[in-house]
């Protein structure tokens, strides 16, 4: 990808592959991009100009070995960062409430959002 001087470089973390594969069956797999920020970071506009406007087409059109973006917020590289220094376990599990792409967003998410911690505590408690 090529990526504009003026940007903070990206950089990645991966995931536990033990976490991953115990709650990957029947959720969707895949890539989390970490902002670092709410707005401009994320490419939402308020009143200032975006600094890097197209970043979000940027990310639709990413592709590494087959893997593509699925998910975008602000805590996961944080979470795995801290988690590999301390020697646990983190992974990501997310319900998605936004897409930018089609502009669709979900207001009726809160029973699915119970239902997923649900089932993320029955898996983790059931290992």
């Amino acid at each position: 990808m090529d990526w504009g001087s003026e940007l903070a470089y990206p950089f990645a973390f991966k995931g536990s592959e033990r976490l991953t594969n115990l709650l990957a069956p029947g959720n969707n797999t895949g890539i989390t991009v970490t902002a670092n920020g709410f707005y401009g970071p994320q490419g939402r506009r308020l009143r200032a100009p975006l600094r890097y406007p197209e970043i979000n087409t940027r990310f639709e059109t990413f592709d590494y070995n087959g893997m593509k973006l699925c998910n975008y917020e602000m805590e996961t590289s944080g979470i795995y960062a801290l988690a590999g220094m301390l020697g646990h376990n983190a992974a990501t599990i997310c319900l998605i409430v936004a897409n930018r792409v089609t502009k669709r967003f979900s207001t009726q998410y809160k029973p699915k959002m119970e239902g997923l911690i649900e089932e993320v505590i029955e898996r983790i408690l059931a290992e």
